[in-house]
Parts: structure tokens; sequence; C-alpha cells
């Protein structure tokens, strides 16, 4: 039997987005994130967000694609300008360089 644990933080969320698995996920693991960062646990914060802000994207653009063209979607989505898409694809790799 699975256990509901809820939020800390986020108190009020649309329900679709309540029922979708890796959406609860990547909002718990965001909440995560910002005790690890007032733990001052930076590696691991900085890997936790980045899993978070993948299981978002992997419900826009589906769940087989990699993290890099997870970020390209998302960019060329919003039409985003190339100094941000290149950041998020140097955060990407940060991350990389800290889960080796």
């Amino acid at each position: 039997m699975a256990e509901n644990h809820g939020l800390l933080f986020f108190r009020e969320i649309p329900n679709a987005y309540k029922e979708q698995e890796l959406m609860s996920s990547a909002l718990q693991g965001f909440e995560t994130s910002l005790i690890l960062l007032s733990l001052y646990r930076f590696p691991h914060a900085v890997v936790n967000i980045s899993e978070c802000f993948e299981k978002i994207l992997r419900i826009k653009f589906g769940n087989y694609k990699k993290f890099e063209s997870l970020i390209d979607g998302f960019c060329s989505d919003i039409s985003a300008p190339q100094d941000l898409c290149d950041l998020m694809h140097d955060f990407r790799k940060l991350r990389n360089k800290i889960i080796q």
C-alpha cells in the first residue's frame, strides 16, 4: 500500500498536477532541495533540482528522451534565448560531473 506523504511548502496545486506521479515527485524533490540548500549540501541539491526539472520536462515532452533532448525541446517550445539554453545545458553538464 503506497503512502501519501504530501507536500511541505506547496499547499495549493491544481488537482490535474496532483494526479501526475512525476509532478508530485518533482515538487517533493524540489522541497527536499530547499532543505538540502539550508544544510549546505550543495552538490546533492544541484543533482536533486536537476532531477526535478527533468521530471517536469518529461511530463511535457515524453518519458523516453534524454535530458539533453528535453532541454532542447523546452528551448524550442518557448523560443528561449540561446543564452538561457546554454545555461541549462551547462547546469546539466554540472549535474553529470557531480554524479560521475
